[in-house]
């Protein structure tokens, strides 16, 4: 049984401004340790003392943190004439064009746009950098005018 491959077409998909979705995940982050605040701040105490949290202020107060926490990887950059592929769950979802601030769904995969940066989790790669020392410059602290011989006074003559 022969599979025979269909090129796929390349579809172009809009994705929404970043600048749009920030201030609500930045909302979402500072709500979050407010909203535990108030949570344990309004709660009551059981008759044995112990501290109950207003329940509903301290799940929302999880909710705004796992929304804020799954809403941050979907954001990316393009420059002018450069071009992100959206793939969700190994699926190709289109092609997005506009440059700028963008914000995609977070469960895109989201790689290095053009160029690998040469390590698994996508940092850039260290280039580990050689000095080189002779033993006598290491002898003498690291600095080489403090073992450099001394101008020789004798002149030649010829």
């Amino acid at each position: 049984m022969q599979l025979t491959k269909t090129p796929t077409k390349e579809r172009e998909r809009k994705v929404v401004t970043g600048w749009l979705v920030l201030p609500i995940t930045i909302a979402l982050y500072i709500a979050t340790p407010v909203l535990m605040y108030y949570a344990f701040v309004n709660g009551t105490t059981t008759s044995s003392n112990a501290a109950q949290p207003d329940w509903a202020l301290f799940w929302g107060a999880c909710a705004a943190l796992f929304f804020a926490i799954l809403s941050s990887p979907g954001f990316f950059t393009l420059q002018p004439n450069e071009a992100r592929v959206l793939i969700l769950f190994g699926s190709y979802k289109g092609t997005a064009k506009q440059g700028g601030f963008c914000w995609g769904n977070p469960f895109y995969a989201n790689g290095p746009s053009g160029k690998s940066s040469g390590t698994p989790w996508g940092w850039p790669a260290r280039r580990a950098t050689a000095t080189r020392t002779s033993s006598r410059t290491a002898a003498c602290g690291g600095t080489r005018s403090a073992c450099a011989p001394a101008p020789s006074t004798a002149t030649s003559s010829r």
